[in-house]
């Protein structure tokens, strides 16, 4: 059995859990959808942020998700952000990392990237990583811009990938623009292992 929950989306390029609903990013504006009558239909459609670039749709933002911080976190690409935040005020930024409230009310800028930005990811400990187009697969994101004082320049992240090459899996296979690289790194994913404690040893009576 399927069920529409919603339609009549423009090129919806992420989703994320919040508020008992889900926040749909569809450049040039966030919505929030959810079914307030058990019927499996979003019967609420708010928009909660408007000013996304549409410049260009793979460069939209995309890559939602619910942070640690009960914040969503996401990635844009050179068609960046530029628009009135509920909270009051304006932003404006590029390619990079941002994150706000599920309502839409706070819009921050987190990390920027120097090319288009497509990947996200975290580990356990809730590091921040990246990745963009281009032959830079995998940026570690460290101190936020949020704290970075005005008018001062730093790097707030680093791209850690140490070999830049893509290896195909045929010698027939040719990326025109970036040969024998990335230039589609879309996410991270992190393995590790719990540590398992060992069984106390029984005590033989």
């Amino acid at each position: 059995k399927f069920a529409v929950f919603a339609d009549k989306l423009n090129i919806p390029t992420g989703l994320v859990l919040a508020r008992g609903g889900v926040i749909v990013s569809q450049p040039p504006r966030f919505l929030f959808l959810k079914d307030t009558d058990g019927d499996d239909k979003a019967d609420t459609r708010e928009d909660i942020l408007t000013g996304w670039g549409i410049g260009d749709t793979h460069a939209q933002a995309a890559q939602l998700h619910y942070g640690y911080d009960n914040l969503i976190y996401g990635t844009v690409g050179y068609s960046g952000y530029r628009g009135k935040v509920k909270g009051g005020g304006e932003a404006r930024f590029g390619q990079g990392m941002y994150r706000l409230k599920s309502d839409g009310t706070e819009l921050e800028f987190l990390h920027q990237f120097t090319n288009n930005t497509w990947g996200f990811g975290y580990n356990a400990a809730g590091d921040l990583f990246g990745g963009t187009a281009n032959n830079a697969p995998s940026f570690y994101c460290g101190l936020p811009a949020t704290i970075v004082p005005q008018g001062l320049k730093v790097m707030t992240a680093k791209k850690i990938n140490l070999v830049d090459k893509a290896h195909a899996i045929t010698p027939n296979y040719r990326q025109v623009d970036v040969l024998g690289g990335y230039t589609a790194a879309a996410g991270h994913m992190f393995i590790d292992s719990a540590r398992v404690k060992p069984k106390a040893k029984e005590q033989v009576t």
